[in-house]
């Protein structure tokens, strides 16, 4: 929170990101197309369950799909809207 500002939506997005390549045994190996394909399937399934979870509140889910540089630059977070 201090490094943040005290910005509590910037401060859940930076604890609950998630690298997909993390998600491998030797993630510099996994191919950008999976890295990408398993970043939307995680997305949805983020998002259903923390609907799910949490009806009374509202959360963002994002991940960028766009092709990057390096497989570790492939991250997923979310955060309650306020």
């Amino acid at each position: 929170m201090n490094t943040l500002g005290g910005d509590k939506t910037r401060t859940e997005a930076t604890v609950n990101h998630r690298h997909i390549a993390d998600l491998f045994e030797d993630g510099e190996s996994a191919s950008h197309e999976w890295l990408i394909a398993l970043g939307r399937t995680l997305k949805q399934c983020w998002a259903a369950k923390l609907r799910l979870d949490f009806p009374d509140r509202r959360f963002e889910v994002q991940f960028d799909e766009t092709l990057a540089v390096d497989s570790i630059d492939y991250e997923i977070t979310f955060y309650q809207q306020r």
